[in-house]
């Protein structure tokens, strides 16, 4: 039977659990422990539903519901690399061109999963944005540099994590954390991150979530080099 190799690794649409029988279900991208305390009180508070469903008691046998669910989710979804103690089935030689495609889809999808983790541990620890002036100077910077691709979020990042972006921009265009150039940020096509976001994250929250090798990858003009 699988179970997730890291349990506090966001898996893909990030980790969830449901009880059918409350109609409940957990937001995407909780953390693990996060989703445990919350089925844990679920439990203590239906105690008949719970005898009748069979739903498992205490701390430890709720860990296990919980990694056991997204583990199977992972195996439905072929994301064999987030799990263990389940064998994959054999891939198919690719096609021609095809392996670097795909490896540029998995350094995408680690880039997501890294802003996204950026952005929860920024809300989780309520850390205020960078100054005004630091983020103008930020901002100057990235409004020129040809890294800084057109479009919309939902080009570069799955649903949820943009929702969550898009959130968190609103928040702080309401309380004015604002630049001269926020008309001309859009996405970096080195980080995958929404700029007129990233101008604003404190350094040390990126750093403590940027990929291996990623910093080399950015001009040297950058602000994070």
């Amino acid at each position: 039977m699988p179970r997730l190799r890291n349990r506090q690794l966001q898996v893909p649409n990030g980790l969830r659990f449901e009880l059918r029988e409350l109609k409940w279900r957990s937001s995407p991208f909780q953390s693990f422990d996060s989703i445990v305390g919350a089925v844990e009180q679920l439990v203590a508070a239906n105690p008949a539903l719970a005898q009748k469903n069979h739903w498992p008691a205490g701390r430890t046998a709720i860990e296990e519901w919980v990694d056991r669910y997204n583990a199977e989710l992972c195996r439905q979804g072929g994301w064999h690399q987030y799990i263990q103690g389940d064998d994959p089935p054999i891939p198919k030689p690719p096609a021609p061109g095809l392996l670097a495609r795909l490896k540029n889809v998995a350094g995408a999808v680690r880039k997501i999963e890294a802003g996204v983790e950026t952005l929860l541990d920024w809300e989780k620890n309520g850390q205020p944005p960078v100054s005004a002036s630091e983020a103008a100077w930020r901002a100057s910077i990235c409004a020129g540099c040809p890294q800084n691709r057109q479009g919309q979020l939902t080009d570069f990042f799955a649903a949820a994590a943009a929702e969550k972006i898009r959130t968190r921009l609103a928040r702080l265009h309401g309380l004015k954390l604002t630049t001269p150039y926020d008309d001309r940020l859009q996405v970096c096509d080195v980080c995958l991150c929404p700029l007129k976001l990233k101008v604003f994250t404190p350094l040390d929250i990126i750093r403590a979530h940027e990929p291996a090798g990623l910093r080399e990858q950015f001009p040297q003009h950058c602000w994070l080099k």
